[in-house]
This record gives structure tokens, C-alpha cells and sequence, in this order.
């Protein structure tokens, strides 16, 4: 069993913050931003991974879960959340719409 500060819920938490870090950074979402913060995602995970080894914890099947869980959960709710994230060209022009209009759209 991993410690708390291991868990799913503790790295997914983590990894979004992460990426919340980039957001502004992301004008829109393409596979090369996705490719980005899964190349991200991938080093922490490492860094996790060696920290507890290094307490004596080696779980490698653990490990498949959670980069599973950053692939199948994580990253496609968050580019779901991600404005501008839709595929289809329709929702693409309807958020290019939503760029370019009033500063009202932008305001929190």
C-alpha cells in the first residue's frame, strides 16, 4: 500500500494543478499540447515513482493504474474542461466565434 500522499486522488490533484500552471499558455487544445502535459504528467510520475522506491515501496503494477488513469480519466476530462478543446469543426468555428468576441466572454 502506498502512502497517502501517493495516492490516485493526491497525484490527480497534483498533475491538475500542474497543468492549470500551462493554461494560460494553451490557446487551444491540439495533440501536441496533449503530447505536452502527458510528456509532463510522465516525468512527475517518474519522480513519485523513484521517491518511493527510495521509501521501499515497489509497486509497479500501482504504477500502470495511475498512468492509466491519466490517460482514460485525467487528461480527457481535462481538455474536455479546456476552452476551445471540442474536435469537431463545428465547435471549433463556434469557439473561434467565442475568441474574437466581446472582453465579456473572458471574464471570470
Amino acid at each position: 500500500m502506498v502512502p497517502e500522499k501517493y495516492g490516485l486522488a493526491a497525484i490527480g490533484r497534483f498533475l491538475i494543478e500542474q497543468f492549470e500552471l500551462r493554461r494560460p499558455g494553451i490557446k487551444e487544445w491540439t495533440p501536441e499540447v496533449e503530447r505536452s502535459l502527458r510528456r509532463d504528467a510522465e516525468q512527475e510520475l517518474l519522480q513519485m515513482e523513484r521517491q518511493l522506491t527510495e521509501l521501499g515501496v515497489d509497486d509497479p503494477p500501482y504504477w500502470q493504474r495511475v498512468r492509466g488513469a491519466l490517460d482514460d480519466i485525467l487528461l480527457p476530462r481535462y481538455a474536455a474542461s479546456s476552452p476551445r478543446s471540442s474536435p469537431s469543426p463545428s465547435a471549433s468555428t463556434a469557439s473561434g466565434a467565442a475568441a474574437t468576441s466581446s472582453p465579456a466572454g473572458s471574464s471570470r
